[in-house]
């Protein structure tokens, strides 16, 4: 968590100079994400915040700036110089919060040189129209990082977007489901648990998002069924049959009479053995209904790629598009995969791609790097 709150330190500078208009939760994780090498993700998130309600034009620059440097790393110096321009057409004094290289630094400020002095009062910058709540945007963002399998990407926006606590009731139950999920992909049980409590304790009713894996379902089912069982079961306690003592039994007493024989009456008459009660035997077995049998689900294990040597970017089997670049976890179906490490993209680049099998073991964790056949 603290990797995440330095990352966000010079994201959240609007904070301190116009409280009134906090930056806009996607901008940050997009400038997140960024930072952490999951250029994927950030392009997702660039995408879903530039068609967000209710940004204002210095964020719309900021996201520009984020834009170019995903193109500064995929060597696309034209496409760098294009989105710097965008950047300053919509604010003159757009500037890098985050960290980024010298060489892309000196190109916005070239780009800023080459403007026509300006004429007129500059355009409003903090206007803000219909923006949605920073707890909506959080969840939808998450369903489609989710959804294209990027788990870690979907883990780092849920811990940016608890910085905006504290939230609606409904929203903050929604964000919690969505914690609870990402995290049990990530095989971290105890903060899904958590998670998990935290939502029902907001809203018993609570529901998965339709994509939760059926073992993170029964699980969550599960809680909710124990937080309901104290209630359905607070009965008065039953007081314990108390039964004659042995000791009892034993010690004589005048007042009473002596025992009688056995099988006599008080006027000494025999008596027939007493007849036990028969009990009745069920002659056919009811049906018992059993529970439906889970739905089937493809068992998971997680992969961190990561190399010494260079940025890679990962691609999955046959897939085009890479993943993200290392380091990179990902949570992935069981069985063989064909991995890429490629990184022809990415500046500064010597290696050669670097493609092999591995074996995805469901409930493991494992790491997986470059390597290239002996010479």
């Amino acid at each position: 968590m603290t990797g995440i709150g330095i990352a966000m330190a010079g994201s959240l500078l609007l904070l301190a100079a116009d409280k009134a208009v906090p930056t806009h939760v996607l901008l940050v994780a997009a400038e997140t994400l960024v930072q952490r090498s999951q250029l994927q993700a950030t392009g997702t998130v660039v995408r879903t915040a530039l068609a967000s309600p209710g940004l204002t034009r210095t964020e719309r620059a900021r996201l520009r700036l984020v834009d170019a440097i995903l193109l500064a790393e995929v060597n696309d110096p034209a496409g760098v110089r294009r989105v710097l321009d965008d950047a300053l057409r919509l604010d003159r004094t757009v500037a890098f919060t985050i960290p980024v290289s010298a060489e892309l630094r000196e190109r916005l400020e070239d780009a800023r040189s080459m403007l026509p002095p300006a004429s007129g009062p500059p355009p409003a910058t903090g206007e803000v129209v219909g923006r949605e709540p920073p707890a909506r945007s959080l969840s939808r963002v998450v369903d489609q990082l989710y959804a294209s399998v990027q788990i870690e990407a979907a883990d780092l926006v849920l811990q940016v977007g608890w910085q905006y606590a504290p939230f609606a009731r409904d929203d903050e139950v929604q964000l919690a489901v969505r914690k609870g999920v990402v995290k049990a992909d990530l095989f971290e049980d105890a903060e899904a648990r958590r998670a998990f409590q935290r939502a029902l304790d907001l809203d018993r009713s609570a529901k998965l998002p339709d994509y939760a894996p059926p073992k993170t379902v029964r699980q969550f089912e599960e809680m909710r069924e124990a937080l309901s069982k104290p209630q359905a079961s607070a009965k008065a306690p039953t007081p314990p049959e108390r039964r004659p003592s042995t000791t009892q039994q034993r010690t004589p007493d005048a007042s009473v009479a002596p025992p009688r024989q056995a099988g006599s009456t008080p006027s000494g008459l025999p008596t027939s053995p007493p007849q036990r009660p028969s009990t009745p035997r069920s002659t056919s077995a009811e049906p018992v209904d059993q529970p439906a049998p889970p739905a089937p689900t493809t068992p998971r294990g997680v992969v961190k790629f990561d190399s010494s040597l260079a940025r890679f970017n990962v691609f999955i089997d046959d897939e085009q598009q890479p993943k993200g670049s290392t380091p990179l976890t990902l949570s992935l179906p069981e069985g063989a995969h064909r991995i890429r490490f490629d990184c022809s993209r990415l500046s500064r680049c010597g290696y050669p791609p670097s493609s092999f099998k591995i074996n995805v073991q469901a409930g493991k964790y494992q790491e997986c790097q470059p390597k290239w056949p002996p010479k």
